[in-house]
C-alpha cells in the first residue's frame, strides 16, 4: 500500500539532499514524563517514584555542562508528564506529532523525546506519521532518576548527541539507549526490569555512541522497507479501537465477539498474538476466521516469541488466508491496523500493508 506524505511534513531525503544546519545546532527536548522523569525518595525502590518530578528543563543542569558551547538547547514539557505509558493514550501521541510538526517549522534542528518505555512502540507510531530530515529522537529509562545508578541522564545525554550529528539526517526516527542506536521501527522492549534490554532485534544497531561523545553508524541512512502509513494529523483526534488477544491451548471465542459485535464501541479489527508462529486452538480459530473472511473483518495474525515472522499463507488453528503480521509484534501490528483503519483502508489494502 503506497504510503502518503504529510503535507506539513518535509519529504525524507539523505543527508546530502537536507538544508544546511548551523555550526551550533538548536536541539528541541520534549518531555513526555515516564521513569526518565521520575523522583523516588528510596534509591533503592524502582517501582514507587513520582513521575514527571523532573520537568524538561530539570535536564539542562544534568546535560549541558557535558557539551558546552557545542549546542542550542531549548526545552518544552508537553501536559500531563506525570502520565504513565500504560495511560498515555493514542489521543496524546497524536497531538505530540502534530507539535513535531509545528516545531519543524520553525527553529529546530533536531528534536529529543523523553519518554516512558513500558509502551515502546509509540516509536513506531512516530515512524509512520513523522516523515522529517531533521532527527527525531527518543529516549527513555529503566531507572528512575534518584535509584542507584540510574540510566536516564546518559541516555538524554547521548540522545541530543544523536540529534545534534548531521549523520542523523535522514534515517527516520530513532531510538537511543544504552550507548546504541536503533530504527523506530524496529525497537522494542525485551525484559521488564533489565537495563540495557531495549534494541531492535534482529534487525540490530544502526549505531553506537563511542567513547561518550562520538556519533557512529554502521550503514549509509537507509529505511525499512514497510511504507509509512500518513494519515492528516490536523484532522484525526484519536484512532480507532482494535484489540489484542492473547493465544492458549483451550481458548475459546468468547472475548472475540465481545471486542467486535457486544461492545458499545466494537472494535474495527483485532491483533491475535498467537502460539509461536501465531498458532491458534483450532475450534475457535475456525471461527474466527469464518467471521473474518465472511465480513472481511482484518484480523491479524502475530507471533508469541520476542522475534520471528508470521507470513499468514497458513497458521495452525487458523488455516490458509490468515492475515500474517509479518515481524512485528502483537503490539506494533496493533498500531499499524489503527493507522490503517483510520485512512479508510480496505480488507484487500490491509492485507497488501502488512506482507511487507
Amino acid at each position: 500500500m503506497a504510503a502518503e506524505t504529510a503535507k506539513e511534513a518535509p519529504a525524507i531525503g539523505p543527508p546530502e539532499k537536507a538544508a544546511p544546519v548551523e555550526d551550533t545546532p538548536r536541539i528541541l527536548v520534549i518531555s513526555c514524563g515516564g521513569t526518565v522523569t521520575g523522583v523516588a525518595e528510596d534509591p533503592t525502590d524502582v517501582q514507587r517514584y513520582t513521575m514527571g518530578a523532573l520537568n524538561a528543563e530539570a535536564f539542562r543542569s544534568r546535560v549541558a555542562p557535558q557539551l558546552g558551547q557545542r549546542v542550542k538547547l531549548m526545552f518544552h514539557d508537553f501536559a500531563e508528564t506525570g502520565t504513565g505509558s500504560p495511560d498515555f493514550g493514542s489521543d496524546k501521541w497524536l497531538e505530540i506529532a502534530r507539535y513535531l510538526l509545528a516545531e519543524s517549522t520553525r527553529s529546530s534542528d533536531g528534536f529529543v523525546l523523553l519518554v516512558g518505555t513500558d509502551v515502546i512502540e509509540f516509536a513506531f507510531f512516530l515512524y509512520h506519521v513523522i516523515a522529517l530530515r531533521i532527527p527525531v529522537v527518543l529516549t527513555g529509562a529503566y531507572r528512575h532518576s534518584t535509584s542507584m545508578s540510574p540510566d536516564g541522564d546518559r541516555n538524554v545525554y547521548h540522545a541530543i548527541l544523536v540529534a545534534m550529528s548531521k549523520l542523523s539526517w535522514g534515517r527516520g526516527v530513532l531510538w537511543v539507549s544504552n550507548d546504541t542506536i536503533s530504527s523506530a521501527y524496529y525497537v522494542g522492549k525485551h525484559h521488564a526490569n533489565r537495563p540495557g534490554a531495549i534494541h531492535a532485534g534482529d534487525a540490530g544497531y544502526l549505531g553506537h555512541i563511542v567513547d561518550q561523545k562520538d556519533v557512529r553508524y554502521n550503514y549509509d541512512p537507509s529505511l525499512p522497507t514497510d511504507p509509512r502509513i500518513s494519515i492528516d494529523l490536523q484532522k484525526v483526534k484519536d484512532l480507532p479501537r482494535v484489540d489484542i488477544l492473547k493465544g492458549y491451548p483451550g481458548s475459546n471465542v468468547d472475548l472475540f465477539f465481545a471486542a467486535v459485535e457486544k461492545a458499545e464501541d466494537p472494535a474495527g479489527g483485532i491483533v491475535l498474538e498467537g502460539m509461536g508462529a501465531g498458532s491458534w486452538s483450532t475450534k475457535p480459530g475456525k471461527e474466527i476466521m469464518e467471521y473474518s473472511k465472511l465480513r472481511q473483518f482484518p484480523v491479524i495474525v502475530c507471533r508469541g516469541p520476542e522475534e520471528g515472522h508470521v507470513s499468514g499463507a497458513f497458521v495452525y488453528g487458523l488455516g490458509d488466508g490468515c492475515i500474517g503480521g509479518g515481524n512485528l509484534s502483537s503490539m506494533k501490528a496493533w498500531v499499524k491496523l489503527r493507522l490503517l483503519l483510520c485512512k479508510g483502508a480496505s480488507y484487500e489494502e490491509i492485507k497488501k500493508a502488512f506482507s511487507y
